[in-house]
């Protein structure tokens, strides 16, 4: 185990040099597209996307409130009783492994440390079961294993950042993997993946999301589960309804909006994100949705592009903007949950169920 830690150790310190050098490549698409770009143009990254151009391609958005009525719209595979019921006896395990982790943030858990409130050894707040295994799991690959990978990495990003340091995007990217790799997707993320490329309106865009969940044969031509984009800053507390805005914002209608959420929020970070879905819907094991999820800092949603191959062709072949016809055709839908926080025991339990569903409907769709 100590060789393990170690080689994680080192992964982690890869992992944190590799991503300064991404943001210096980040910084020459923004200063590249600052020079070029106009207001008609398409823009050649998706991190330069917003919903301005969004609401060019025609694509609705609506709230889902929960994880599990999206992962039914993304229907990889239909769960028989017997799979749910499966779910629903794993899901104590999982509690009770994590029982005493429930926090709002990171910076809580260090505060805590910091005032002897929670052990130096944040080993000690998981119960490991080591005889438990996640759907599909082979050999030692138990869920205590995983969630121990997952309290070492935590306890890491808790060591190497002092109390008047901010935590960083390459730490809660990291972090958030290891979540994931729990429940036994297999990952994949910055800087180990190729750009993806896409035609939108006619032009080459390029697309580097933070992590890709991928089946258990990454070559074949759609092998990409989910796409999932980090966010270092708090966000939710920009989500407030713009009485003043148009109800067609976004091309979302009033009924798509819940009391207290506009259709979608915030302009950048989501239009970045449906920017990646749409660029990978080539790559996803759905021919007709692709499915994702957006980390601001430890709160997650799950979101996804619903597009059959005809709309797509009109998105990447039109000059100038996309429109459907709402009345007579259906139109690309872009769907997003409720944030769930998985440091937050009151949040992770929902939270675990969609992975393990997510988890449950791959192992399905490979046999």
């Amino acid at each position: 185990m100590a060789g393990k830690r170690r080689a994680d150790q080192s992964l982690i310190d890869a992992h944190r040099s590799s991503l300064k050098s991404q943001r210096l490549v980040h910084s020459d698409i923004e200063l590249s597209a600052f020079l070029s770009a106009s207001t008609d143009s398409v823009p050649i990254h998706t991190r330069l996307w917003r919903r301005a151009f969004i609401d060019k391609l025609g694509i609705g958005a609506r709230r889902k409130e929960s994880p599990e009525s999206l992962i039914k719209e993304w229907s990889l595979s239909v769960l028989p009783e017997e799979c749910l019921q499966e779910i629903r006896t794993m899901l104590p395990k999982v509690a009770t492994c994590f029982r005493n982790v429930d926090f709002d943030s990171l910076e809580e858990i260090r505060e805590a440390v910091m005032c002897d409130g929670l052990p130096t050894d944040l080993m000690k707040l998981v119960k490991f079961d080591t005889d438990f295994q996640y759907p599909g799991s082979q050999g030692a690959s138990t869920f205590g294993a995983r969630a121990e990978d997952f309290i070492f990495t935590l306890a890491y990003i808790m060591e190497s950042c002092r109390e008047d340091e901010h935590f960083l995007k390459w730490q809660y990217q990291i972090l958030f993997d290891k979540f994931l790799q729990i429940f036994g997707l297999k990952t994949i993320q910055q800087p180990f993946m190729k750009t993806q490329k896409s035609l939108i309106l006619k032009k080459a865009v390029n697309s580097e999301p933070d992590i890709l969940c991928m089946t258990s044969d990454p070559r074949k031509g759609r092998s990409v589960i989910a796409v999932c984009e980090v966010n270092v800053k708090d966000i939710k507390s920009n989500e407030r309804v713009d009485s003043s805005s148009s109800p067609n914002r976004m091309q979302g209608s009033p009924s798509d909006v819940n009391s207290s959420v506009p259709a979608v929020s915030p302009d950048s970070f989501l239009a970045c994100h449906l920017g990646e879905l749409l660029v990978y819907m080539d790559r996803s094991v759905s021919p007709r949705a692709v499915l994702g999820m957006t980390v601001e800092q430890t709160s997650v949603r799950f979101t996804l592009l619903h597009a059959d191959e005809s709309m797509l062709e009109r998105i990447k072949k039109s000059d100038g903007s996309v429109r459907f016809d709402t009345e007579e055709e259906e139109r690309p839908m872009f769907y997003y949950s409720k944030p769930l926080n998985y440091l937050k025991r009151r949040d992770r339990l929902e939270l675990m169920e969609a992975l393990l569903q997510i988890r449950m409907m791959q192992k399905r769709f490979e046999q």
